[in-house]
C-alpha cells in the first residue's frame, strides 16, 4: 500500500489516489519529504512530469491533424504554478528574531549557553562610531 504522503500527492497531480502517472511512489515521497509542505511537493512533481513531458517530445501527425506532448507540458506547468502558489500562501512569514515559543523553549531549557555576541562587537575600538549629529 502507498505511503499517505505519495497518495496525497499522487491525488493532487493526477486526481485521484488510484489514478498514476510517470513518476513512482518512490519519487512523490521523496518530492514530498524534501520540500516544506505537500503543495510545494506536489509542484515540484509536477515541474518533474512537465520536464519529462517537454524533454521526450512525441508527435504523431495524420493529415492535416498533429498531436504532440506539448499540451500535456502546459497542463503540467499551468498545475506547478497553481500548487505553488497554494503552497506559498499557506507558509505564514517570519522576519527574523527569536520567535515567543523560541524564548518560552530557552526559559524551559536550563542546559542551554547563552550565546556570547553584541551589538558592535566587531567595530574596531580606534574608530569613532558616532554620527556627528551631536
Amino acid at each position: 500500500m502507498a505511503s499517505t504522503a505519495a497518495a496525497d500527492i499522487r491525488r493532487l497531480i493526477y486526481g485521484g489516489s488510484g489514478s498514476s502517472g510517470s513518476l513512482s511512489t518512490g519519487d512523490l515521497e521523496w518530492f514530498r519529504s524534501n520540500n516544506v509542505n505537500l503543495y510545494i511537493g506536489a509542484a515540484a512533481a509536477a515541474g518533474a512530469e512537465a520536464a519529462k513531458a517537454y524533454a521526450s517530445p512525441t508527435y504523431k501527425t495524420v493529415g492535416d491533424l498533429s498531436i504532440g506532448q506539448s499540451g500535456i507540458y502546459l497542463r503540467y506547468r499551468a498545475l506547478e504554478k497553481q500548487l505553488r502558489a497554494q503552497g506559498v500562501r499557506r507558509i505564514a512569514p517570519y522576519a527574523g528574531g527569536i520567535s515567543v515559543a523560541g524564548k518560552d523553549s530557552d526559559y524551559a531549557d536550563s542546559d542551554m549557553v547563552t550565546p556570547v555576541f553584541r551589538v558592535g562587537q566587531f567595530d574596531n575600538p580606534g574608530t569613532d562610531n558616532s554620527t556627528g549629529d551631536d
